[in-house]
């Protein structure tokens, strides 16, 4: 079955399933596979704390991974992906998070009213984990992945077929608790968490399989476009996956610099391929060319902002920003629009330097003034750094006296005057002005 193929609602659901099922042998989810229950065999080695942290993080990477199949298959992929490149690291912590506040709940619920009580919670999870991992995968909302009435919509659209996802996913969780007392009972230990681990990601993937594809089935009720970096309607993009082949096969001979050198000539006539940006910049990494690869950032977060994957510049401009301290970028728009999302995310360290010497870059930028708000703010509420932050805004005042957003301004040194009188030495407290 190729890359492209395309699946039709009149394909048996049984036949899905067994796909799915299959799915996880491609040397890219295997590879994965392997890695992450190895993983799990370290963590179980360690002391209590570590390993347990350990653990976290393999679950985390793991779930992010099965996010970028549910997104792959979403798009009419049968190939695994080899590694991710869509799906945002923050996704994988978010579902992670997700599922161990559902695991809370059935505990608490079988502790205080009794085994009914923990499968009815238990039940009620299972039926809204895969709208979950839909919306996270797809839509990128948490917001809207945590509200009922998203799942219920999805349910509602995918009918009685929405199910057996479900089904799956309790049939895994129930898996899981058969596997581990079978396993440990007749293999050592370290084959025992190996073998867990890698049996039950195994059928985690297939059921991500399977959702990504339910939603490439009835793509018109979900109104799914499809992503940018996975479509395969040109044939720039089939050209960008033979170059992309050849490069890996340049690289397997030790050859990681020459690897970069196709990928950009490619990137040249092809520069909206995500997937050329994306392993352009892996083999950056392996050549260990870190101002190369803070220079690519500039050309390529314009081209994520381009496709609407804001996250996804706030990763590359991070790592852009370690590579080159002096990390800027060249149109004051997008940097406008970055330091907002990388503030947004909750990433002060990649939009304070974003923000930095903008009056001086762009003298008379109607952005000044909106820009120098922001970085005032991120200096005040995330880093306590009210002084700055005054002098910030006084500077702004003497510099744009004739703005129209000053008097958003003067609301906000008005906010840091009263909290400053209020409690000079204190943390501020109080709500902002919006």
């Amino acid at each position: 079955m190729s890359e492209s193929a395309s699946h039709l609602d009149a394909t048996p659901l049984l036949e899905r399933l067994v796909e799915a099922l299959v799915y996880p042998r491609q040397s890219g989810s295997l590879s994965t596979l392997a890695a992450i229950a190895a993983t799990h065999v370290v963590a179980d080695w360690l002391p209590s704390l570590p390993g347990m942290l350990i653990d976290f993080i393999a679950w985390t990477t793991f779930l992010k991974y099965a996010l970028e199949v549910l997104r792959w298959s979403a798009n009419g992929r049968d190939t695994a992906p080899e590694f991710g490149f869509l799906v945002s690291e923050s996704a994988g912590w978010f579902g992670i998070g997700v599922l161990i506040v559902c695991q809370i709940l059935v505990v608490v619920a079988g502790s205080r009213y009794g085994t009914g009580a923990a499968l009815a919670v238990g039940a009620a999870i299972a039926f809204a984990v895969p709208a979950i991992m839909m919306l996270i995968a797809i839509e990128d909302s948490y917001w809207l992945a945590l509200n009922p009435l998203s799942w219920l919509r999805i349910a509602a659209r995918l009918g009685a077929v929405y199910f057996v996802p479900v089904a799956f996913f309790a049939l895994v969780v129930a898996a899981q608790i058969l596997l581990a007392a079978a396993l440990g009972a007749v293999l050592a230990r370290f084959i025992a968490v190996f073998a867990l681990h890698f049996a039950v990601g195994w059928l985690l993937l297939a059921n991500f399989r399977l959702i990504g594809v339910l939603i490439h089935d009835h793509g018109d009720e979900f109104d799914y476009a499809g992503d940018p970096g996975l479509r395969r309607e040109t044939p720039t993009a089939d050209n960008a996956d033979k170059v992309i082949a050849s490069a890996r096969t340049r690289a397997a001979s030790g050859d990681a610099a020459g690897a970069a050198a196709l990928l950009l000539d490619e990137l040249r006539t092809n520069p909206q391929s995500i997937g050329l940006h994306v392993e352009y910049r892996r083999w950056l990494r392996e050549a260990g060319d870190a101002a190369t690869l803070a220079a690519h950032g500039r050309g390529f977060i314009p081209v994520l902002l381009d496709l609407g994957q804001d996250a996804r510049a706030v990763d590359i401009a991070r790592e852009s920003q370690q590579g080159d301290p002096g990390f800027a970028l060249d149109e004051p728009a997008d940097i406008t629009r970055l330091a907002a999302a990388a503030a947004n995310a909750g990433q002060t360290q990649v939009a304070l330097p974003l923000l930095g010497g903008f009056h001086k870059r762009f003298p008379g930028h109607p952005d000044v003034v909106r820009n120098y708000l922001l970085a005032a703010k991120l200096l005040a509420e995330r880093m306590n750094k009210v002084t700055p932050a005054r002098a910030l805004l006084q500077q702004v005042k003497r510099e744009s006296p004739d703005h129209p957003a000053l008097a958003e301004v003067d609301r906000y040194l008005e906010f840091l005057d009263r909290v400053d009188a209020a409690n000079p030495r204190a943390p501020r407290t109080e709500k902002s002005p919006a």
